[in-house]
Order: structure tokens, then sequence, then C-alpha cells
């Protein structure tokens, strides 16, 4: 910078210094859209940040984003580990925002006080301990008063660290009801003086021994539920029945001699764990440390069927077909099965490629797994184009090109929301579920059953050319597709050269006279599931003789409700109706529809009624007819319209 461009720098700062007060000065702000973002948009940023963030960036506009961080907050929790010394200053405002959410918090040495005396009530309160900050937590809180019903004590590093009942009883308030220590052995002293908690009633934690686990029954005689695991082989001198709760389950070191005259009469023993009943029914889990079924001949002599979920902890043991019939025989109802390696640390490319497809597939964001796996190497690449995913396509970008690109061959369903000409579906020739809202009519004529061969479900506006594929000669048709959705397609008269088409069992969507849907309906003769809307002033005629009645459901509109046309459409198997009045209805006489309806089928198990006009009172609805006994009114999509559904009816 030349000379006299710097002296007129400083003559131009001196006289504003001089002859300006500092408020006609003012800094320069950059416009923040941001409060123009819709609270969804809101909610997705707010995912990617910490909670003391999140306020440290809002703090100033608490009105506008209080409620939204609120509930992000009740969502996520409030982990107040590690926040740095400059914004303790935010503790106050973070703890006022939370102050009556139910969360769990984690905290430590530095805000303890904070944390205890700005919250008067919380849910659940996880003490993340260590050796330097245990002995200054166990200290400050004997002052302060932890008002939570449930209190987490988490030792960390993960090794066992023993904590005495000395310290531990003393915490417990009156509304603390449940305890649970992890990474933590509960020791009873048997030389001091007894501390006992009456209205702690449920507890999870690690003892030393079946000595322990009495003495602590003894302390907390109100317990309703325990799930203790024992470290040590020592078993109870005392030969006494145990006062044990109705839910129980201990967890007995291997190789653990075992009297059970100590247990109740409804007890269960499996792999070294006592079950009972009433625990296993109600947590409908069960853990077996095997895969040699020898170990369970005996022990399971009837199949559990209350039994939802089966973990399976052992080493790598091969797994014997008689292993896989015992399981599918002994937990029929089972839904998830967890199998954990001892003692075996797999890295994650040495898994076979069966087992990667299913974790990707599991994974299901085609941009987290393309941005995660993408040229890591030439196993995944060849995995990575074999995996079926799902592709919703919002906007026609780089990225969703690329991922179409990647993707479309194996690609299992496709939904497009927007105008995406550069989309072609010629490349997801293994597709089988397609829906477009706004498609191009190079989109539109490339659904066909040449392009799409394995199609299943259709949602999308109506071509004649879908039309020749759904009822033209054998080899046109698709061989797969089940079910589609026009978006109200004014269904043309039926040509001469269509075929019956057996495979379609649902259609949405249609809009058509009386005898187009006869024509319809005998080219459809497994047709179970419909939803059609009526022409208004149809002067046409039903031809009952070229069609059957098949439907299970039926979703049908008027402009004018008319009765002929339902004594039509109802078939004796119908289990679901729902009856749509686009026109403002003088009367609606219940009382004949419900006759009508009994008269035409008798599996009737869900009735569904929208109409505009004058409301009728639930009550004479119900006196109308038995049929409407339990019908209620529900809220509707739209201010005018009137919506009732009646469950159970038959």
């Amino acid at each position: 910078m030349d000379t006299n461009k710097r002296q007129k720098i400083i003559q131009v700062s001196t006289y504003i210094d001089q002859h300006l007060p500092s408020s006609t000065v003012r800094k320069q702000i950059t416009k923040n859209y941001l409060h123009l973002f819709p609270n969804e948009i809101l909610f997705c940023i707010f995912d990617y940040l910490l909670p003391i963030d999140i306020v440290r960036a809002f703090q100033y506009d608490l009105q506008r984003y209080g409620v939204l961080i609120q509930q992000h907050i009740a969502v996520y929790g409030f982990n107040l580990i590690n926040i740095k010394s400059n914004d303790f200053h935010l503790l106050p405002m973070c703890l006022s925002l939370i102050e009556k959410q139910h969360l769990s918090i984690c905290v430590n040495d530095n805000y303890l006080s904070t944390a205890l005396n700005s919250l008067s009530s919380l849910n659940t309160l996880t003490v993340i301990l260590n050796t330097s900050f245990e002995q200054s937590f166990l200290s400050k809180i004997q002052h302060e008063s932890i008002s939570c019903k449930k209190l987490i004590l988490e030792y960390t590093p993960s090794y066992h660290r023993q904590m005495n009942d000395i310290d531990i009883i003393p915490l417990l308030s009156a509304s603390v009801n449940t305890l649970i220590l992890r990474n933590v052995v509960f020791l009873f002293d048997q030389s001091t003086i007894s501390h006992s908690c009456n209205y702690l009633r449920h507890i999870r934690c690690i003892l030393k021994n079946e000595n322990d686990l009495h003495e602590l029954l003894i302390r907390f005689p109100m317990l309703i539920s325990i799930d203790i695991r024992l470290v040590c082989y020592k078993v109870l001198e005392i030969l006494t029945i145990l006062p044990l709760p109705k839910h129980f389950r201990i967890e007995y070191p291997s190789r653990t001699v075992l009297n059970l005259s100590k247990f109740p009469q409804e007890t269960r023993y499996y792999d070294q764990t006592v079950y009972s009943l009433p625990w296993l029914e109600t947590n409908s889990s069960l853990v077996l440390r095997s895969c040699n079924l020898e170990n369970y001949l005996n022990i399971f002599p009837q199949s559990l069927s209350y039994i939802r979920q089966l973990t399976i902890e052992c080493t790598s043991e091969p797994w014997s077909s008689e292993f896989v019939n015992f399981l599918h025989r002994t937990f029929p109802n089972t839904r998830t099965l967890l199998y954990n390696l001892i003692g075996m640390n797999i890295k994650l490319e040495e898994l076979p490629n069966e087992i990667l497809i299913n974790i990707l597939e599991y994974i299901g964001s085609p941009v987290d797994i393309y941005n995660s796996f993408n040229k890591l190497n030439r196993r995944f690449n060849i995995i990575l184009r074999s995996i079926r995913l799902s592709l919703d396509i919002f906007l026609e970008d780089k990225q969703s090109l690329t991922i179409i690109r990647y993707f479309s061959v194996y690609c299992n369903r496709l939904r497009v929301y927007n105008v995406c000409p550069l989309i072609s579906l010629e490349r997801f020739s293994q597709l089988r579920s397609l829906i477009l809202i706004e498609p191009t009519d190079a989109q539109i004529n490339s659904i066909q059953s040449t392009t799409l061969p394995m199609l299943e479900y259709l949602a999308s506006p109506a071509s004649m050319m879908i039309l020749d594929c759904l009822f033209g000669i054998n080899q046109q048709q698709w061989s797969f597709l089940r079910s589609c959705n026009f978006y109200f397609f004014y269904f043309p008269k039926a040509k001469l050269s269509w075929q019956p088409n057996r495979v379609l069992c649902t259609l949405k969507g249609i809009t058509c006279s009386r005898m187009t849907l006869s024509q319809l309906l005998s080219l459809l003769p497994c047709l179970k599931h419909l939803r059609v809307d009526m022409i208004f002033n149809d002067s046409s005629n039903w031809n009952m003789e070229i069609f059957k009645k098949t439907l299970l459901s039926l979703r049908i509109g008027f402009n004018q409700l008319n009765y002929d046309d339902l004594c039509v459409l109802i078939a004796p198997h119908l289990y679901r109706l729902h009856i749509e009045m686009y026109h403002e209805e003088l009367s609606l006489n219940f009382a004949h529809l419900g006759t009508l309806i009994v008269s035409l089928t008798t599996r009737l198990k869900q009735f569904n009624c929208d109409y505009r006009g004058m409301e009728i009172p639930i009550d004479e609805i119900k006196a109308a007819h038995t049929l409407f006994r339990n019908i209620q009114s529900i809220k509707s999509h739209s201010y005018d319209t009137i919506s009732l559904i009646c469950r159970d009816v038959i």
C-alpha cells in the first residue's frame, strides 16, 4: 500500500473517533436465513451437532428455537461429558431447557453440583466414574439430593471396580426405584452397621457370591425384579430358600454346582443361569452358551413359545443341522437371534461375502454405503454391485446420478418424487417396486414388461402402453406384477385383444363407468383389493354376467351415494369396506346402509365412511344399526369432511 493511501485511512479513522458517537458506527451483520427453514430441516441440522453446540449457536434466539432444541434433547439425551471450561456459562441455559424432560445425563466432577442443583426431576441419571472422580463424587453426592427414578453408575475403563454398600446405599433417595451398576462389583460389608433401603424396586448389578446375594435381598426387602451376575464359585452355606422377588435372573459362574432347592418352584435353570418363570415370560429373552446339542437334550423337554429373543454366546463351534432343528423346535416364536463369538476378534474384511451383503443391505442408505466402501478394494466393488437397495430420488443432482449409475443394476425399489428427466428406467432391470410421482413421457413409455420384467408393485400415472402390458397376450404380460396404483386414471374401454390377467391382485386409483368396471373385473379374475371412483351421472349399466365377485377389500368413491353399485361390488367374503362421498349429502341413512351391508357379507371386519354435510351424532349412528355399534369419529385430512371408522364389525 502506498504512503498516500495509508495517510488517508489514518485521517478517516481519527475523524470517526473524534466526531461520531459509537452508536452510529455499527458492525456489518451477515443476514441469517436459518429461521426460514422448516422444522424438519432444522432437526436434520441438529443431528450433526452436540447439544452444547446447539445451545451455543442459538442462545440469543431461544424464542424461535427453544422448543425445537427441547424436542431434540428429549430424543437424543444430553451428555455433559467433556464440556470445555469456556462453555460452563451455558450450563444454566442448557439445564433450563431440559428441566422438565426425562433424560439420561452423564456428569463428571466439574459440574456435578451444577447439574444436581438445576435439575429437580430426572428420569435417569447416568454417572460415569473413574479412579480420580470416584472419591470426589461419593463425597459430594452425600450432601446432595439425587432426585431421579433410575440411577446408573458406570465405571470406566471396563474392568470391574469394587464398591461397598456403605458407598452406594446412601446415594439412593426415596425417588430412586431402579439401580443399575455397570462394570461395578457390589460388595456387602458384614462387619459394619447394615444399611437398608425400603423403596428400591429394581436392581441390576454384579455380586461377588451367593452370600452377597442373600444380603442384598435382606437389605432391599421391597424388590420386584433383580438381574444379578455372580463372579465367584462360593455358594450360600445356609439351606433356607432365598427370599427372591417374583421376577429374577441370576447368572452363576461356569462349573458351579447349584442346589435348586433354595429357589421357588417356578424356576428354570438353563446354562448356569436361574430364571423365574414370570421373568422369562415378561422379558422373552434367553441366553445359550453352547452350540452343542448334547448339552440341551435333557434341559428343554418342551418348546418355549414365550421366548422372542435368543442370544447364543460361544466359541467358533460349527452348527449342526440337528442343533438348528432343535432351535426351531424349542423356540418357535423367536424373532431375534444374536450370535456372539467369545474370544475371537473378527475384522470386517474377514467375513464371507454373504454376511457382508446382509450387513450392507441392513445399513440401507445407498449414499452412506457408496461414500464408505466405494473404491476400497476390488472385492468390495464387486459386493457393492451385488446388494439390493432402495433408492429415493428427490433431486436430479450429481450425487443422485452417481448413486443411480452405481446401484441401478441390482436396485430393488425406486422412488422418484420430482421431475427427473435424466433418469432412465432401462437401467433398472431387476426392479421390483417403482413409484413415480411426476414422470416424463419417456419414463412412462419405458414402463413395460420387457424393460422391467421383475416388477411387483407400480405406482405412477397410467398409459395405454402399461395397460397393454397388463392385458396383452401372455408373452407381453408381467409375470410378477401384483399391485398397481394409477393416481385416479380414467380407465378406457377394454380392447377386444386384451386377455385376462390372473396375477394382479390389487388395483387402486382408477375412475370409470359401470360398464367399463364390469369389463375390467372380467379381465381381473383374481382381483382382491380395489380402490375406484364412480363417474358422476353415469348412464351405463352393469354387466354382471361377465365377472365374479372376488373382492376382499373395497374403497369406492361416489359423487352421490348409490346403493345399487354397492350391491354389485360387495362380495360375500369382503372384510374391509371404505365409502367416500365427495359431494354434500343432505341425509345419510345409516340404518338402510347397515341392513344392506349385512345382507351382502358376513365377514366384514372394518368399515370406513368419509362424507360431507351435516355431522350426524355418533350415538345416533350406533343406534341406527348394530353393525355400527363400535363406530367412532377420527381426524380427517380435509376440514369439511367427516371421517368415521368402525372396527370388529361382525
